[in-house]
């Protein structure tokens, strides 16, 4: 699917899917859309992402003129209009921290007046002048009688389908070659804003021209106004499960029936069978990360007691779910990545898809809060906040709790030599902790103890620095990986039949790749 065809499916899409409130409360179906989304286009996925986790879900969770915002939502959820957030400002790092994009109340005609001070502070995000229209959550400073009371969020016409709309001024199209959607810089010159578009969650401004919101602080309101995150968290993970899921299982059958010059396929050489195999067990690990992603927002029970973060608000926000957001989009595009090295051409052909999920993978590492910064959040509370006796490391590699006493212990070494002060060692100290997180996850199944093997084996270096592992435990580590998946290739067919449920597959899983590939592209 090209860019310029994304907008017409997303409001297809929205048009069939309907009422967005009762669509953000039934989470396992919304991280079913859009994993379905995933699989079959990615840049579909991010749109749907913009469109409904975060736009429509900021309209649904932080609106509270119903009348006003009536006909908006109806537009987006009627597959009208198409809906996009507006936080990232392109001129700065951490620009959620402190959005220049300001707000001003006019208390004359009880608008608010919307502006980017310069181009700094430009909002980027997939808006074009024409297409279709487009409304955009635009988060901005609010400022009443020249004093500054927190970020906010706006819903403001971008687009009619044909022109920006007033006060908005966007770009030439900008483009992304791995995520093929249109993008482009907006700003606003003095773009006036209803009172009832304001998302203001229960703040107010009276008559008087007074100002109250029951959070109390700007810092608690930035974090409950970048708590729509906790949606994206929650789901994302699904997607990514569902992108690695085909991936290994579309390279794992196209070298299944390869031939090599001597006539054997591909699979029967180790290099292959181990990274393929190693990425149906990362697939497994992200599909056991999903269902605790789900799990942890359906009870609430995650970032109840997250503490104010230093680099950014996402722990602070949700501590468990932006780290699971954080791990699973690394090892998504590690999956991802080894699948499309090991099929050759055919894993940078745009059919086979790889190169999509590859690109939405990536994409995620920085989108929805930066990874790097989730993992130094972390590793900052887990220095002050890290408890527990250290675990016995079973003596057996396949023991399915080796990995996880591993992960462990290595956590806890690292959280007992960091300083707060040296930031890669806390960023590793991060994402530890998410490695350990992960691996808590990890059902018993033949593939979780595969994914801990090679895990173990990636960090080897690190995990000897600390002690966790001896060099003859490292040592060790290969050959156990080979016998393992010596054992789980005759298996295959049996290991990849519960992966292969997301509907029609590219040329590349095809059981005769070069016919399906001409298939789809005969004259």
């Amino acid at each position: 699917m090209a860019g310029d065809e994304v907008p017409a499916a997303l409001l297809r899409e929205a048009a069939a899917l309907g009422d967005a409130a009762q669509l953000l409360r039934d989470i396992d179906r919304l991280a079913d859309v859009q994993a379905r989304a995933a699989v079959r286009h990615p840049a579909l996925y991010m749109a749907l992402v913009n469109h409904y986790v975060l736009c429509l879900n900021a309209v649904v969770s932080f609106g509270t003129d119903d009348a006003c915002l009536k006909p908006c939502r109806e537009a987006l959820e009627g597959g009208v209009a198409k809906g996009v957030f507006l936080v990232t400002e392109i001129g700065r790092a951490g620009s959620h921290l402190g959005a220049r994009t300001t707000a001003e109340f006019d208390p004359v005609t009880r608008e608010f007046v919307i502006d980017t001070p310069d181009a700094d502070a430009a909002k980027f995000s997939s808006v074009t002048p024409g297409g279709v229209p487009t409304l955009g959550a635009v988060i901005a400073r609010v400022v009443v009688g020249g004093v500054t009371h927190g970020t906010f969020a706006f819903l403001v016409d971008l687009t009619d389908g044909e022109r920006a709309a007033p006060g908005v001024e966007i770009s030439a199209p900008l483009t992304a070659s791995a995520l093929p959607l249109t993008y482009g810089l907006i700003r606003f010159r003095d773009c006036r804003v209803p009172y009832g578009r304001w998302l203001s969650d229960g703040a107010a401004i009276d008559t008087d021209g007074r100002f109250t919101d029951p959070l109390g602080s700007p810092g608690a309101r930035l974090r409950r106004t970048m708590s729509v995150g906790q949606a994206l968290w929650a789901t994302v993970p699904s997607a990514m499960a569902a992108m690695s899921r085909r991936a290994a299982v579309s390279a794992l059958r196209f070298a299944k029936r390869r031939p090599t010059p001597s006539g054997e396929p591909l699979l029967a050489h180790l290099t292959h069978r181990r990274a393929l195999l190693g990425a149906l067990s990362g697939a497994h690990a992200l599909t056991c990360a999903a269902d605790a992603a789900l799990a942890a927002w359906r009870t609430r029970a995650s970032g109840e007691d997250a503490g104010e973060g230093a680099l950014s608000p996402w722990v602070a926000v949700d501590a468990s779910l932006a780290l699971l957001k954080a791990a699973s989009t690394e090892e998504a595009a590690r999956v991802v990545e080894v699948c499309r090295r090991h099929c050759g051409l055919a894993g940078f052909l745009d059919v086979n898809l790889l190169e999509g999920y590859l690109g939405a993978a990536r994409a995620f590492t920085v989108a929805g809060g930066d990874n790097a910064l989730i993992f130094l959040d972390t590793g900052r509370a887990t220095l002050t906040g890290v408890r527990g006796e250290e675990p016995v490391i079973p003596r057996e590699l396949t023991d399915p709790a080796w990995w996880p006493s591993v992960a462990r212990a290595h956590e806890l070494r690292l959280a007992a030599d960091a300083s707060p002060d040296h930031l890669p060692r806390l960023k590793e100290l991060g994402e530890a902790t998410a490695a350990t997180l992960l691996a808590g996850t990890l059902t018993a199944h033949p593939l979780a103890v595969l994914f801990g093997l090679l895990q173990a084996d990636r960090l080897a270096g690190r995990l000897v620095a600390t002690g966790t592992l001896t060099p003859d435990d490292v040592r060790a580590l290969p050959d156990a990986i080979d016998r393992l998946c010596a054992d789980l290739a005759p298996r295959l067919d049996a290991l990849t039949a519960p992966f292969d449920t997301e509907g029609a597959a590219p040329p590349l899983g095809a059981p005769d790749y070069a016919t399906a590939l001409w298939n789809n592209f005969a004259p």
